[in-house]
């Protein structure tokens, strides 16, 4: 099937929090996104209240090994996505680890390499960062500069 809505949705946890998290959970459960995920700074009260309104999965965003993933897991979180930065591969590696049954959703940023490194930590799903507007269009600007420099030699005869 395919899903006209976004599969996961972002809910807040930095800027918007609690209630209001959940309540944007509950409308994008209801418009029928499969989970929800959100920001690293989500309190752990926040997470009950979150899970306490929806039924679809909560991922939450895990930006340290310091963060308390057991008491967040305790709390309904049923996925955690790693976004580690240049550590995200270690992060997923450690709490591997620690939790082997855990779906694990991880940052692999642009290059294959860095895919790859996320994959064999074991990330189950990876977020991959995709080209810029200015990288997906520099072929088509570059033969369009070609094109203008011979046209405008051509409109010199």
């Amino acid at each position: 099937m395919v899903s006209r809505v976004p599969v996961f949705e972002g809910i807040g946890g930095g800027i918007t929090k609690g209630k209001r998290s959940a309540d944007i959970g509950l409308l994008a459960e209801a418009n029928g996104s499969s989970g929800v995920v959100v920001n690293a700074p989500t309190k752990i009260r926040d997470i009950r209240i979150i899970t306490s309104t929806i039924d679809i999965p909560l991922a939450w965003t895990v930006v340290s090994v310091h963060q308390n993933v057991k008491a967040a897991l305790e709390a309904g979180v049923r996925i955690i996505n790693i976004a580690g930065g240049k550590n995200t591969a270690d992060m997923v590696s450690y709490f591997r680890s620690i939790y082997p049954e855990l779906p694990i959703v991880a940052t692999g940023g642009k290059t294959d390499e860095s895919i790859k490194s996320v994959i064999d930590a074991g990330a189950n799903s990876v977020i991959v960062t995709p080209p810029s507007s200015a990288e997906l269009l520099k072929p088509r600007m570059n033969a369009y500069r070609m094109s203008s420099t011979t046209h405008k030699a051509n409109d010199k005869r």
